[in-house]
């Protein structure tokens, strides 16, 4: 997989306002800086990290922005800040000031994009970090596609390739930020769920992530086939919609009014009536005949069922409703005949 490139991202004349500005190095004080709250990255296991600080000093610089309030916002090396902090509370005053490149708002962007980029390589992350990775980086595109800058490719292609993983990968990742629960994703983040359970769950609705996360408290555990589970549990308890069907509406009578009231009917009930009667009424001749017969054809044709209103038999039997009938049975469509005793027939 061809590896994510940022050149690929810069106009000319975006890599020349980069180049121009360059970037300065200032000593500050540690408690003027404050980690970014975007920050997923894990900052336990530092004490390797503090020795070597403690022994060697900070061999990489902080990368920070101002703040408004002049204060400023850490953009990397939330680890090392952390162990130094740890060591300037242990006494190693000398610590206290740490050399900062300051960005401003326009290379903080292209910063973050390459740190993330270098971390999805040169870091052993874990699941829960993987997905914000993907959904910081999706951030960091759109505000540049915003900013103007002409992405070259499609997002979740570029969001895959910069992390070295599929499309389909990004958008399993991508559902569970969005969907899965606070509390299932505070376990995917303490790594007891993991990523294609989580996966799973962020599939069920609200309220179903809700049960099964009370079922995976009293368990402790929860897996795929659990999820997959409660997936089918829920559709046996969906009530099924009846689906809206076409139905051509067959009257013995031939009488105007009384189709009227058998069209109403199968309109109350949620289906679309048919009936080449309603649509011929005043049309006299041979033409109509033909053209009636016709009507029928192409009207049975697209009805799903043929419901016949009135009694079939005896002589009063409407010759219309004769022909609608026969042309059903051609057409082998499905006949219900409802009670005409309900019309008054």
């Amino acid at each position: 997989m061809a590896k994510f490139n940022l050149t690929d991202l810069l106009s000319e004349s975006s890599k020349k306002e980069v180049e121009k500005e360059g970037f300065r190095i200032k000593d500050i004080d540690i408690e003027d800086i404050a980690p970014d709250e975007r920050n997923f990255y894990d900052t336990s296991d530092i004490e390797e990290l503090k020795a070597s600080i403690e022994m060697f000093g900070l061999q990489q610089n902080l990368v920070v922005q101002r703040t408004e309030e002049g204060k400023y916002t850490l953009i990397s090396g939330h680890r090392r800040l952390k162990a130094i902090t740890e060591l300037v509370s242990e006494g190693h005053i000398e610590l206290r000031k740490v050399p900062c490149k300051v960005e401003d708002q326009t290379e903080d962007k292209w910063t973050e994009l390459q740190l993330i980029v270098a971390n999805s390589t040169t870091r052993e992350l874990s699941d829960y970090e993987k997905m914000k990775q993907a959904t910081r980086l999706k951030e960091l595109l759109a505000g540049l596609k915003k900013d103007g800058v002409k992405l070259p490719g499609r997002m979740r292609e570029m969001i895959a390739d910069a992390l070295d993983v599929s499309p389909t990968q990004v958008a399993r990742m991508d559902s569970i930020d969005k969907n899965l629960s606070d509390d299932f994703k505070e376990e995917f983040q303490a790594e007891k769920v993991n990523a294609s359970t989580a996966y799973e769950l962020s599939g069920l609705p609200e309220e179903k992530q809700k049960e099964a996360y009370e079922e995976y408290k009293d368990k402790g555990s929860i897996s795929i086939k659990d999820v997959k589970q409660i997936k089918e549990d829920s559709k046996l308890e969906e009530p099924k919609e009846e689906k809206q069907k076409k139905i051509y509406v067959c009257s013995s009578e031939g009488k105007r009014f009384k189709m009227a009231s058998y069209v109403e009917e199968v309109v109350k009930e949620g289906h679309i009536p048919l009936n080449a009667q309603s649509i011929l009424y005043g049309v006299k001749g041979i033409e109509a005949e033909e053209a009636y017969r016709a009507l029928c054809i192409e009207l049975i044709s697209l009805a799903d069922e043929v419901w016949v209103y009135g009694s079939i038999m005896g002589k009063d039997v409407a010759m219309m409703s004769m022909v609608e009938l026969n042309i059903a049975s051609n057409l082998r469509k499905k006949t219900v005949y409802r009670k005409g005793e309900k019309h008054g027939c």
